[in-house]
């Protein structure tokens, strides 16, 4: 005597074996046609899954896709480079009034706010010399 609780256990293994046999044959049988005949069968990608990078296989070759990278990529370029210019403004500008703060002050040890200042300089350097790099 086996009871309800079996038979639903019993049933659920079936279906999940069924499920898994039918989910592997699309790929022995293809495996099996490949071996008999000795072709390779390509691989796709499966239908509305985008590849990692980004990129979809069909706008490779697309005129106006690679029209649209090398349109950003001006346009990244652009703005990096009024970054630049901007900063180095900047820098410029913090680097004439720490000059000129220090001709002023004629005491041995600089006030607080000129070595702020020093500090802002030193960091706004570093920022152009890393966004130069990139």
């Amino acid at each position: 005597m086996r009871g309800p609780k079996f038979e639903a256990m019993s049933g659920l293994w079936m279906a999940a074996f069924l499920g898994a046999v039918l989910v592997a044959a699309p790929g022995v049988g293809a495996a099996k046609a490949q071996q008999s005949t000795g072709q390779t069968i390509p691989r796709t990608q499966p239908t509305g899954i985008p590849p990692i990078d980004g990129e979809r296989p069909d706008n490779l070759n697309d005129p106006m896709a690679a029209q649209q990278r090398a349109s950003r990529a001006r346009a990244f370029a652009e703005d990096r480079q009024k970054h630049i210019v901007d900063e180095t403004a900047k820098l410029l500008q913090l680097a004439t009034e720490l000059k000129m703060d220090m001709e002023k002050n004629n005491k041995s040890e600089p006030p607080v706010d000129m070595s702020r200042k020093a500090e802002d300089i030193e960091k706004l350097a570093h920022d152009v010399k890393q966004r130069m790099r990139s």
